[in-house]
């Protein structure tokens, strides 16, 4: 499910909200925040709605695998 929850920022609105999914019984939740600001909230959920679809095409269940952490030496 995707739960758009615009950001107030400024007098505009960050494109913000959550997308769940239930995997082996257990609900997992990515969060989702990006650049984008708009004039009004209803312009920032229709835009996290369309981004969230691209974002679950490309990547499907694994938004839901833990992040590895960054190894800083390795740079």
């Amino acid at each position: 499910l995707i739960y758009p929850e615009p950001m107030a920022e400024g007098g505009q609105y960050r494109l913000a909200g959550r997308i769940t999914k239930e995997l082996d019984g257990v609900l997992q939740t990515h969060r989702f925040i990006r650049s984008d600001l708009f004039a009004n909230p209803a312009d920032a959920e229709r835009f996290m709605v369309q981004k969230s679809h691209t974002f679950i095409d490309q990547m499907g269940e694994r938004m839901f695998e833990p992040r590895k952490p960054v190894d800083s030496a390795a740079s």
